[in-house]
């Protein structure tokens, strides 16, 4: 399904229609052939099935009224932007997953409650280094909001898969790297998933997860070749 922005024509498109898969890059919106991804069943994407269906039956069967209401209030005071920027919230059990899927990834446990008061966890900035000759990617420094302290302030990283050095699009397949709570010593360091040289383009993404579970958007940052 594609989303398509209009207004005095069509502004913006995203996604697909027929047999064409619309995107924008730094250039502008480019369309190409739709392609039907095969399903792997790699042992992340088995990993995320199953961490879905055991959410959405703990949002079902254990969960009760007052509890989702908490999620409710946490969702409707907390805003997103979609593709084309513009403001949205999202439903309450979709909250409640995206919290509790990332606590999970990092080996905590599941929270209950939505987080009081609601709102954005921020976006911090941080440096990023690879190192080659280890396959080490090196998180040199980690800006606020990160960095209250409390060991489940998380800051959750993911890998691109290595591409050619230049190449303007986001990238489409992400690896969980690891994660640090606060405080965190630098330079962070963590085994690279997938091998890649200088030449290589690696972007890294950082989620930031506060102690509450509130949860903010991802923070791309390219990682460079330490001098």
């Amino acid at each position: 399904m594609a989303n398509i922005l209009t207004g005095g024509g069509v502004v913006d498109i995203r996604g697909s229609i027929g047999g064409s898969t619309f995107a924008k890059n730094a250039a502008g919106i480019y369309a190409r052939a739709k392609t039907k991804p095969c399903n792997p069943r790699s042992p992340g994407q088995e990993a995320r099935r199953t961490t879905l269906s055991l959410l959405t039956a703990y949002w079902r069967l254990t969960l009760n009224q007052t509890k989702r209401d908490t999620w409710e209030a946490y969702s409707m005071g907390t805003t997103w932007k979609n593709v084309f920027g513009n403001v949205i919230t999202i439903p309450p059990i979709s909250a409640f997953v995206r919290t509790n899927a990332l606590r999970l990834l990092v080996g905590d446990t599941i929270i209950d409650t939505g987080p009081n008061p609601p709102g954005h966890a921020g976006n911090p900035p941080f440096a990023v280094t690879k190192v080659v000759g280890s396959q080490k990617i090196s998180i040199t420094s980690i800006g606020l909001p990160w960095g209250s302290g409390d060991p489940h302030d998380y800051a959750i990283f993911h890998m691109s898969l290595p591409d050619s050095a230049g190449r303007l699009a986001t990238p489409k397949t992400w690896a969980y790297l690891g994660k640090t709570g606060s405080p965190g010593s630098f330079p962070f360091l963590m085994d690279a998933i997938w091998p890649f040289t200088n030449a290589t383009r690696v972007i890294i993404a950082l989620t930031h997860m506060d102690e509450a579970g509130r949860v903010g958007s991802r923070v791309l940052q390219e990682a460079t070749v330490p001098l």
